[in-house]
């Protein structure tokens, strides 16, 4: 007879071609082993047929689902996943949602006040609330004094006091890889060796999630799981996902050194002042296969203006030229769409990206998200606009007609959907499109 467990976790993103394991719901699904509590995972990444198709959505998340539902997901399927909920929550109001991730996290009051579809939503990381809920649910306590989380209220939408984040990352036990099969995955298992970014971009909302103190693991600890996948699954290709790789230079030095004795291929994303010589000799010794760069501009004003301080425009084609012939592939990120960007801007940028290009870079060309917690979107509110054909890639997922209505009509909830409009936009997408990066 099948044990019901405590929860159900589900992590809700589409099917893709490159299906990696996610490391978020293996961090929760280790820290809800850790204590005590018995979770199932559910991964919607793997599922066959049409994807998002509300019917079976829904069937995936509650068929014999435990009476605690936790959801994880990115900005990109919020209106997939409040449709969907508002179906659950009519036809099982006895069971109790949770979300979290950085999707439901970055528009929490706003998503809770259009649509009461959720009970809770965790705001930052979850290995430590996530647990306390689940028992405090369990024995009926008030989860009013539970830190870190947004809950409806009878006075309206109740924000509890902040959760520290984890200030010790080693505390925590390793991510729970060995609860899946990690055969149906195709791309390369996600790792970290730190969390947080001690940079301001003004266009991201890393920080806002994961905080400006740059907090590590133990390099020992990261080559231990390295070694044991490798043993355990045969798996010996990584993708760090640390938003700076080697901001604390000495503990990715021991890393990268352990990670050259293990055999393991590896890529991971790092900054192109940092670029040097030696270092990137100690990254493809040590395994690296593959780096990706945020350029983001090729126009120094632009660069100032987003916060990006690091190496002028002209300065950054001699380093990428290092990475050449050692790294396959090597990814030079740039975003379009900055209402301060001038046309003149963008062709310095189009232009860096050729440069680039000749070097073997792939230069994928964004535009501009208004991301729900990022500074810029906060002082350019008023331009937002959705149309379905300048959607951001961030947020490409299909729409159908109900869903397009839903991100029209919440603005505040769906913002990740939205460009930034402004003079030039529409001469900026076609200057794009000849680029051949029109995303």
């Amino acid at each position: 007879m099948r044990t019901q467990p405590d929860i159900t976790l589900v992590h809700l993103q589409g099917p893709a071609p490159v299906v990696s394991p996610p490391l978020g719901c293996m961090c929760l699904l280790a820290a809800l082993e850790a204590a005590g509590v018995r979770a199932e995972f559910r991964d919607y990444q793997l599922v066959d047929g049409p994807p998002f198709e509300p019917e079976g959505l829904v069937r995936f998340i509650t068929d014999d689902s435990a009476g605690i539902i936790g959801i994880g997901a990115m900005v990109n399927v919020l209106p997939h996943l409040v449709r969907a909920l508002s179906e659950i929550k009519t036809r099982f109001p006895e069971k109790t949602v949770i979300l979290g991730g950085p999707g439901p996290a970055s528009v929490a009051e706003a998503l809770l006040g259009a649509y009461p579809v959720a009970d809770i939503v965790v705001r930052g990381e979850g290995e430590e609330a996530l647990p306390e809920l689940v028992r405090a649910i369990q024995a009926g306590k008030d989860l009013n004094a539970i830190a870190g989380i947004v809950i409806p209220s009878s006075l309206g939408i109740k924000c509890t006091p902040i959760r520290p984040r984890i200030a010790d990352l080693d505390t925590l036990p390793p991510p729970a890889f060995g609860r899946i099969d990690l055969a149906r995955y195709n791309g390369a298992v996600p790792l970290e060796l730190s969390r947080g970014c001690p940079f301001s971009c003004a266009f991201c909302e890393t920080s806002a999630f994961w905080g400006h103190e740059v907090r590590h693991y133990l390099p020992e600890r990261v080559a231990d799981t390295v070694r044991a996948m490798a043993r355990q699954a045969g798996r010996c290709e990584f993708g760090f996902v640390d938003d700076t790789f080697g901001i604390d230079r000495a503990r990715a030095d021991r890393l990268v050194g352990l990670l050259a004795e293990s055999g393991a291929r590896w890529t991971c994303s790092t900054r192109v002042e940092r670029l040097e010589r030696g270092w990137v000799s100690a990254l493809s010794e040590g395994g690296c296969t593959g780096v990706f760069l945020g350029i983001e501009s090729g126009a120094d004003g632009v660069l100032s203006r987003i916060g990006k301080r690091g190496l002028p425009a002209g300065e950054i084609v001699d380093r990428v030229a290092v990475l050449q012939g050692r790294f396959d592939p090597i990814t030079a990120s740039f975003v379009w769409g900055f209402p301060f960007e001038s046309l003149h801007d963008l062709a310095e940028t189009l232009s860096l990206a050729a440069a680039l290009r000749s070097l073997g870079a792939v230069t994928p060309m964004h535009l501009l998200s208004a991301l729900p917690s990022a500074p810029l979107t906060r002082e350019f509110a008023s331009l937002r606009r959705f149309d379905l054909g300048l959607v951001p890639d961030l947020s490409a997922v299909p729409l159908d007609r109900e869903t397009t209505v839903m991100v029209q009509q919440h603005v505040d909830v769906f913002s990740s959907f939205y460009y930034f409009d402004h003079p030039g936009v529409g001469a900026k997408r076609r200057m794009v499109c000849r680029h051949g990066g029109a995303h």
